[in-house]
């Protein structure tokens, strides 16, 4: 039992896991990559972890500078819930939509990683629009809102709150 209760204690301290919160460090913050087709999304993933990190108590610093906070944008798009016929033929009954990214600490140039969020997902429901150029309209503002709440997901992740990687 004392074994066990050793090798749990030493596990523990030596789990990789670095807050963000430690004192003097300024982090800077960056998008190293995204396969979103639009841009402002992956903007409002970093503009979404940037807010949830100040929050939270982070200091920021020099976006380039080191440490430093580093995004990936994964997906972002809808899929069809269900189906249904209308006049026009079949058609969404409603729209999930979701984003996923993953965040992680770069503590020196050229260093490894460390306090990998591990890919995490955002997702809303939402119905369908009438016309296709209103689809788009409000599908490009779920998908902004996805982003952002990303963001602030990934930060609170980082930050040493754990919870579902999907939600």
């Amino acid at each position: 039992m004392r074994g066990l209760t050793l090798l749990l204690v030493v596990g523990g301290l030596s789990c990789g896991y670095h807050s963000v919160r430690q004192e003097g460090l300024h982090y800077g913050l960056g998008l190293v990559r995204s396969n979103v087709a639009d841009p402002v999304v992956a903007d409002e993933v970093v503009a979404g972890l940037r807010e949830g990190l100040l929050r939270g108590g982070a200091a920021l610093g020099n976006a380039d500078g080191f440490p430093r906070v580093e995004v990936e944008v994964l997906w972002a798009g809808d899929t069809s819930v269900s189906i249904m016929s209308n006049a026009s033929g079949p058609g969404a009954r409603a729209l999930e939509v979701s984003a996923s990214g993953r965040a992680w600490i770069v503590l020196e140039k050229g260093g490894v990683p460390t306090s990998d969020t591990g890919d995490m997902r955002v997702v809303a429901m939402g119905a369908p629009q009438e016309t296709l150029q209103s689809e788009g309209t409000v599908q490009a503002g779920r998908l902004r809102a996805l982003g952002r709440r990303l963001g602030n997901k990934l930060a609170a992740r980082l930050l040493g709150a754990f919870g579902p990687r999907d939600e």
